[in-house]
């Protein structure tokens, strides 16, 4: 039991930090519209690779916090 609260806890913060990214991404074309006087549509690409990178960053912490967990567990089944 204590295994599946530990997971629902890390996909929440897995989630949460998706919805950051997403926050901070709007916030990223929203100043780049504003300040840098550039649209969307002309650096649609540099905002989408850095969408995409910062996803894959989140993947790869949600998926090495997982496999830490199942480490501590193989620890506490060993012991």
């Amino acid at each position: 039991m204590e295994e599946r609260k530990n997971f629902w806890k890390i996909w929440g913060k897995f989630v949460g930090l998706l919805l950051a990214v997403l926050a901070l991404w709007i916030l990223l074309i929203f100043i780049c519209d504003k300040v840098l006087g550039k649209t969307f549509e002309e650096l649609k690409y540099i905002h989408y690779f850095i969408l995409l990178v910062v996803i894959i960053k989140v993947k790869k912490w949600f998926l090495k916090k997982l496999d830490e967990q199942d480490e501590e567990e193989k620890e506490m089944i060993e012991k």
